[in-house]
């Protein structure tokens, strides 16, 4: 018999707020594009299992470490909300939500 895991919450990707702590984002406020591991999915109720990823993804100047705002040297406007988008150049990104990546396309 397999030992039932605890629900371990995770990092959550949702528009217009920093991935981290969860706050909105301010209109102005500049997002620093950073790979985390983010939950994709959930199985089960309660979620027994939980599928989590790496993505690039935004987070808040207050949550960004020192050494990803030093590397932070790209800077582009998202293609969806206009935020300016910081990232380093392996983790360039043009838009800073799945939201902002389907208005791109529309």
């Amino acid at each position: 018999m397999r030992a039932k895991l605890p629900f371990m919450p995770g990092l959550r990707r949702r528009a217009d707020h920093c991935t981290r702590c969860g706050n909105p984002f301010s209109r102005d406020a500049t997002a620093y594009m950073v790979e985390e591991t983010v939950v994709r999915d959930e199985v089960g109720v309660p979620p027994q299992v939980v599928v989590v990823q790496r993505e690039t993804v935004p987070v808040c100047d207050s949550c960004v470490t020192a050494a990803e705002r030093a590397a932070a040297t790209v800077s582009a406007a998202c293609k969806g909300c206009q935020r300016l988008l910081r990232a380093d150049a392996h983790h360039i990104s043009f838009v800073c939500s799945i939201r902002c990546q389907q208005e791109a396309i529309w």
